[in-house]
C-alpha cells in the first residue's frame, strides 16, 4: 500500500506491505491472487484507512503514515464475506454477504465504533439488497448503497438508519446505477453504465416516510431434472419454501405438481436433490460443537484451520420424495460448510463438497457419515521447489527472452558489458519473482468448478494461471491446464458430457487479446482457439465437441466447428435478444444441430442452417431453467410464481416421448380425447 501527500509536492508518504494475518496463524505472508481483490474504504478517518480482503470475515484499520494496523474488526458471524467498506466520524461500516447461503444471498452491515473499534450493532438487509459500494452521509446518521438488479435492469437506493436500524429502498429507476457521490441526503449523485447523464436525488423528504412493505417473493429458485426418472422435475422455492415434484411428460399431468412438501426445511438449511432423494444439511451446530478429538478422528488429514468452534453441519437427514417420509438421519457426520450450489450428490450415497480452506474435494459417505475419500491437487511441494530449481528455470526463460528486451538497436549495439550483465541480472530477478508468484498460486483454494454430465470429471479454477482436472472414478488429479499469460476462469465456460473437452474465455495479458479456447482435458493441451473474441456472455458445446455456440454482448451469435478449417459463422440475433454477463444460458441439443438460448427471450435455433425457429417471450422474469426428457422439453420456473412451465422442443411427432420413463409417484394419467381416438 502506498500513500501520497496531495497538498504539496505529491510525494509518497509511506509504502508498506499488506499482510493477511488470520487469527491463530503465527506467520504472515503477502497474499497473491488469493482472495481476488482488496477492499478499501472510499474515505479515511484521520490517518486511518479501512481495509479488508474480499470474502474474509474481518477487516482492519491501517495508519496511512506509519503502516501500522490500529484495529482489527471481526464481523458478528463467521459466515460473513465482506463486499464493501465505509467510514464516518463515529463509525466503521462493513457490508457483507452470508458465505454459506446461496438462496437469494442476504446482506447485512456491521457497525463498529471509531473509538476503540468495538462492535456496535448489525444492520439487517433484505432479499433485494446488493451491496457493492457502501457510503455514509456526513452526519453519520444513515448508511446507503446502490442496490442493482441485472435481472430487471433496474436500480434503487438502499438506506439504513444507523441508530434505529430501519431499512428501506428509495429512488427506484431504470438502468444499473451506482452511487457516484454522497455528502448529505439532499444531494445523492448516481450514474449508470452506458448513459451520458447523471442523476441527482434528494432523499431528505422521503427518508422520514414509513418504509414501504416489500412484496414477499414466492417464486421458483432452482429446478432439478431426475436422472433416472426423466418424467419428473423437482422445483425448490425461494427462501427454502416448499419442494414440488412435477410430472412434465404426458397429458393432463403436465403442468401439475404431483408432490408438494411444505415445512420440510428451515430457511438456513441446504437441500441437495438427486432423483427422489433430498439430502438436508441442517442448521449450523451451536451449543453442541464437536470437540477437537472428534474433528481429528473425522478429518485426520484435514486443514489446520478446523477448530472446535467451526461451523460444522452435524444434522443431515435423507428424505424420500417418493415415499413421503424421512429415511434416516446420517450418524456422527461433520460436513464442512460451503455454498449451496457447491454440494453435489454423485449417487444416492455420496455427497461431494469442498474442504474448509477449499484446497481439497471431500466425498462424504451418507451411510457411515465419514469421509469416503478426498481429492487434492498433486503439485510439486514447497520443499521440492528450491531456489536452485527456480534459478535454473528462470535462466532458461531469460535466455529465450533476452533478445526481446525493450531496447533500440542502437542502444543494444552500444551497450557495455557491465550494463548488459546488470540488465540480465534484473531480468533474472523479474523472472524469479514471477515464477515465485505463480508457484504460490498453487496454494490457492478452489474458486469455482464444473462437474461433467456423467459426473466423472471435475474441472476447477483457482483464480490463477492454471485449471485442474480431477477424475472422480480414479479419485485423482489427472491433468493441469496451464497458461502463463492468462488468468484461467470458469465464469463463461462449458464442459462436454464426458468431461473430455472444455471451452471457455480467457484474456492474454501480454498480447492484450481475448480468446475463446478449447482444451483437451485429458491431454492438457489447447486444441483450438479463436482470437479477438471479446464480450462473450454465454457459451455452449456439443457432447462430441464438434460444435461450439457462444453469444456476445452486441447480440451476435458465433457458430464454431473447431476441428474444421474456416468454420466460424457469424449470425446476427433478432430484435429483443439481450446477452448479459452471467444472465444467459445455452443448451446444445440433437447432436449439435439444435440449440436453446435464453437471452431475455427463449429462442430455438437450427445450427445447421443458422436460423431461428421459434421465440418465446415470457411476461415475467425467469428464475430457473433446465432441459428434461432427453432434450425434448425445456422447463423453467418464474420469479413470482411456484408454477413450472414446460416447452416442447420436438417437431410434430412426439418422438416416443409418451413411452419414456414411467410414473412412480402414484398419479393417474387421464387420456386426452385425441389419445382415445
Amino acid at each position: 500500500m502506498r500513500s501520497y501527500n496531495l497538498e504539496s509536492d505529491f510525494s509518497m508518504i509511506k509504502e508498506c506491505q499488506l499482510e493477511n494475518k488470520k487469527e491463530g496463524e503465527e506467520k504472515t505472508e503477502p497474499v497473491i491472487n488469493k482472495d481476488k481483490t482488496l477492499l478499501i474504504s472510499e474515505t479515511t478517518f484521520g490517518d486511518q484507512l479501512l481495509v479488508a480482503y474480499q470474502d474474509e470475515a474481518s477487516a482492519f484499520t491501517q495508519n496511512i503514515k506509519t503502516g501500522a494496523v490500529v484495529y482489527t474488526l471481526n464481523c458478528s458471524t463467521e459466515s460473513a464475506r465482506i463486499t464493501a467498506l465505509a467510514i464516518s466520524g463515529e463509525y466503521f461500516a462493513a457490508g457483507y454477504q452470508f458465505k454459506y447461503l446461496k438462496r437469494e444471498m442476504p446482506y447485512a452491515v456491521d457497525i463498529f465504533s471509531t473509538s476503540g473499534g468495538a462492535f456496535v450493532r448489525t444492520l439487517r438487509g433484505c432479499d433485494e439488497d446488493n451491496i457493492e459500494r457502501l457510503f455514509i452521509n456526513n452526519t453519520g446518521s444513515h448508511c446507503l448503497c446502490s442496490s442493482t438488479s441485472h435481472h430487471t435492469w433496474s436500480s434503487d437506493l438502499a438506506v439504513w438508519n444507523m441508530e434505529t436500524e430501519e431499512h428501506k429502498h428509495l429512488a427506484s429507476h431504470a438502468g444499473v446505477a451506482h452511487i457516484a457521490g454522497l455528502v448529505t441526503l439532499q444531494y445523492v449523485l448516481t450514474s449508470s453504465k452506458g448513459e451520458s447523464t447523471l442523476r441527482l436525488w434528494n432523499l431528505s423528504g422521503s427518508i422520514i416516510k414509513p418504509a414501504p412493505k416489500m412484496k414477499q417473493s414466492v417464486g421458483v429458485f432452482d429446478l432439478v431434472a431426475m436422472k433416472d426418472y426423466p418424467r419428473y422435475v423437482v422445483a425448490s422455492a425461494t427462501d427454502n419454501g416448499p419442494l414440488a415434484v412435477w410430472n412434465v411428460a404426458k397429458g393432463k399431468t403436465s403442468g401439475t405438481a404431483v408432490r408438494i412438501e411444505h415445512g420440510l426445511v428451515d430457511p438456513t438449511d441446504i437441500v441437495v436433490i438427486r432423483n427422489t432423494k433430498a439430502v438436508i444439511l441442517g442448521r449450523f451446530s451451536g451449543e453442541s460443537s464437536p470437540s477437537q478429538n472428534q474433528l481429528r478422528r473425522s478429518f485426520p488429514e484435514a486443514d489446520k484451520g478446523i477448530t472446535g468452534s467451526s461451523n460444522i453441519y452435524q444434522s443431515v437427514y435423507i428424505y424420500d420424495l417418493r415415499a413421503k417420509r424421512f429415511e434416516r438421519k446420517v450418524p456422527a457426520v461433520y460436513i464442512i460448510p460451503s455454498r449451496a450450489h457447491e454440494f453435489k450428490l454423485l449417487n444416492d450415497d455420496l455427497l461431494m463438497g469442498l474442504s474448509e480452506n477449499r484446497n481439497q474435494i471431500y466425498i462424504w459417505s451418507l451411510s457411515t457419515g465419514t469421509i469416503a475419500y478426498r481429492i487434492k491437487p498433486t503439485f510439486q511441494s514447497k520443499s521440492d521447489m528450491t531456489a536452485n530449481h527456480l534459478n535454473q528455470e528462470a535462466s532458461v526463460h531469460m535466455k529465450k527472452r533476452q533478445y526481446t528486451a525493450k531496447m533500440t538497436p542502437w542502444d543494444r549495439r552500444t551497450e557495455s558489458s557491465e550494463k548488459r550483465q546488470k540488465r540480465r541480472e534484473l531480468q533474472l530477478e523479474e523472472e524469479l519473482k514471477e515464477m515465485e508468484e505463480k508457484r504460490k498460486e498453487r496454494e490457492n483454494g478452489v474458486e469455482q468448478f464444473i462437474l461433467s454430465g456423467d459426473e466423472k470429471v471435475v474441472v476447477a479454477s483457482f483464480f490463477s494461471h492454471h485449471l485442474c482436472v480431477f477424475d472422480m472414478e480414479k479419485k485423482d488429479h489427472v491433468q493441469t491446464l496451464e497458461n502463463d499469460n492468462s488468468l484461467l476462469h470458469l465464469y463463461v465456460a462449458a464442459l462436454t458430457y464426458d468431461g473430455s473437452f472444455l471451452v471457455h474465455t480467457n484474456y492474454d495479458e501480454d498480447d492484450k487479446v481475448s480468446y475463446v479456447t478449447l482444451w483437451d482435458c485429458f491431454e492438457g493441451t489447447v486444441r483450438k482457439r479463436l482470437k479477438n473474441e471479446k464480450d462473450v456472455c454465454a457459451i455452449g458445446i456439443s457432447d462430441d465437441a464438434q460444435r461450439v455456440l457462444f453469444g456476445k454482448g452486441n447480440c451476435e451469435l458465433r457458430i464454431w466447428e473447431p476441428f474444421k478449417k474456416s468454420s466460424l459463422r457469424k449470425i446476427h440475433g433478432y430484435q429483443g435478444m439481450n446477452f448479459q454477463f452471467g444472465m444467459n444460458k445455452i443448451f446444445i441439443l440433437k447432436g449439435g444441430s439444435k440449440a436453446i438460448i435464453y437471452a431475455g427471450d427463449i429462442s430455438m435455433w437450427d445450427l445447421d442452417k443458422g436460423v431461428v425457429l421459434a421465440v418465446y417471450t415470457p411476461d415475467t422474469r425467469i428464475s430457473a431453467m433446465t432441459v428434461a426428457m432427453d432434450g425434448q422439453l425445456l422447463c423453467f420456473g418464474l420469479k413470482d410464481s411456484l408454477s413450472v412451465v414446460s416447452l416442447r422442443l420436438v417437431d410434430n411427432s412426439r418422438d416416443g416421448m409418451d413411452d419414456m420413463g414411467e410414473n412412480i409417484m402414484g398419479e393417474k394419467i387421464e387420456s386426452d380425447s385425441s389419445d382415445e381416438e
